[in-house]
């Protein structure tokens, strides 16, 4: 497993709240600390500052006496003789209410540096166009993950690419040809993976009540897939049923119950999840039944292999249900 990943893994196990955008911010600091060769390129190819000698720190604070605050702190700041620039990071969060606005009123009292910049870091393009100030500048992580990729064969910067992967933060805006080809056909696809789930909307609904659907593309962006849901399948704590399409990696079938650690009714589905020897299961809140799209390619009746596959996977959702009634199921009584 990634370093990186392991590390911020052990920090939430461990009840610790660190935000992926400051564990990240961290990590791209030590390397640029490291490299000035690297940190200077940084300067110039990424943030699009000309000149030489800078040097970078993290988590500084400047005094700031309006809007009821009395400091700023800024994620990275990087500096020469003549010129001083704020970095701000975000990953899944968005900017604070008036963060880039204050900023620039810190940078505008900074009057030893003859030049001042201001520059906004997102995993996901987010509007800034009212800032005009400083020579404001937006990028995204994609960016940080282009530029880094030519020293991948330093250890530290490798594992950090891996990391900036798994948590989608490298991704290229630069499509590729496959990519095209696979735009041509996406409605179509779409179109056809919507026939199915509306179809299946009426057994699942028999076996286990109502469900929602995401009404945008959000699920497909942020989840990469295509599905519906139920939503507190057992106990009184959240938990879901799942049901649909998965693109990670490659195409699946899915049928799913994830449920928060928070669930009073956790050990007794840890339990479910010890017994139960099909599909993937994470041993503690996860449990997902998948079929590769692949392997109906050869079928001679499709349709009815997809449909026979999830009905099967919903009589084995219903079936634990029946073995495990300890965890109050809030399903139809006549499907239990």
């Amino acid at each position: 497993m990634n370093l990186f990943a392991s590390l911020i893994k052990l920090y939430r196990s461990n009840g610790l709240k660190t935000p992926l955008e400051d564990f990240s911010t961290e990590i791209l600091v030590n390397i640029l600390q490291e490299n000035s060769e690297i940190r200077n390129q940084f300067v110039n190819v990424v943030l699009k500052i000309p000149g030489s000698g800078f040097s970078v720190s993290s988590q500084e604070t400047f005094s700031f006496l309006e809007n009821g605050r009395s400091f700023c702190r800024i994620d990275m700041i990087f500096r020469n003789e003549e010129s001083i620039c704020f970095l701000e990071n975000k990953v899944h969060s968005g900017e604070g209410f008036g963060q880039l606005s204050n900023y620039c009123k810190v940078l505008d009292g900074l009057k030893q540096h003859e030049k001042t910049y201001l520059r906004f870091c997102t995993k996901f393009y987010q509007d800034k166009a009212h800032i005009t100030e400083h020579e404001f500048k937006q990028f995204r992580w994609c960016n940080i993950a282009n530029f880094l990729s030519s020293w991948s064969d330093q250890e530290l910067i490798r594992i950090f690419l891996e990391f900036l992967e798994i948590n989608k933060m490298g991704n290229s805006t630069d499509f590729t040809l496959q990519e095209i080809l696979a735009l041509e056909n996406f409605n179509p696809a779409l179109s056809k993976m919507d026939a199915y789930l509306d179809k299946l909307k009426p057994r699942f609904h028999a076996m286990f009540g109502e469900s929602k659907m995401a009404k945008n593309m959000s699920q497909i962006r942020e989840h990469t897939r295509h599905v519906f849901w139920k939503e507190n399948l057992f106990g009184s704590h959240y938990s879901e049923l799942g049901v649909g399409f998965k693109f990670t990696t490659y195409p699946h079938l899915t049928v799913w119950i994830w449920t928060p650690e928070e669930n009073p009714k956790l050990d007794d589905f840890k339990k479910l999840l010890a017994d139960f020897n099909e599909g993937f299961n994470d041993g503690s809140t996860y449990l997902e039944l998948l079929k590769p799209m692949s392997d109906f390619i050869s079928s001679e009746n499709m349709e009815e292999d997809i449909e026979s596959w999830f009905v099967d996977a919903f009589n084995k959702i219903k079936k634990l249900a029946e073995l495990y009634p300890g965890l109050d199921w809030h399903i139809p009584v006549q499907s239990v």
